[in-house]
Order: C-alpha cells, then sequence, then structure tokens
C-alpha cells in the first residue's frame, strides 16, 4: 500500500518535467543548452546563467557594450 501511495504522489513530478533546447548566437559564436524543466521560464533560467559564463569567457576584455549585447542574447533564446 505505501509502495502504490508513494507511486502516486511522485507520477506528477516525473510526468511534468520538459526538455528544452536553448540555442544563443552572438556574433560568429552558437551555443545550445539541453536542459530538463516543468516551464519555458524555469528552463531559460537555468540555461541563461551557463549563457552568460559561455560569451563572457570567450573575451578576456570587453567593452560595455558587448557587457549588454551578451545579456540581451541570453535572455532572449532562439
Amino acid at each position: 500500500m505505501k509502495k502504490i501511495f508513494f507511486a502516486i504522489l511522485m507520477m506528477p513530478m516525473l510526468a511534468s518535467a520538459k526538455d528544452f533546447t536553448f540555442k544563443y548566437k552572438l556574433e560568429m559564436n552558437t551555443l545550445e543548452i539541453k536542459v530538463k524543466a516543468d516551464s519555458w521560464e524555469e528552463a531559460l533560467n537555468k540555461t541563461a546563467p551557463q549563457c552568460y559564463r559561455h560569451f563572457m569567457d570567450l573575451k578576456s576584455k570587453f567593452s560595455v557594450e558587448y557587457g549588454l549585447d551578451v545579456i540581451d542574447v541570453c535572455a532572449n533564446p532562439r
């Protein structure tokens, strides 16, 4: 009985996670991140920091304009 009850409780959590793929492109660099999440917003919140780190790590020196471009790209995936 306990196993059935536990399985019923876990079913919504297992069924709700979906696969999301985000593609980010800045200048000639492309990044694709795949993630599992319950919603598009949650998936974006998981991938945006990875996107930001990836593009900021590509340059040792960058302008404010480049930083703003990175923020724009990471906030608006394709």
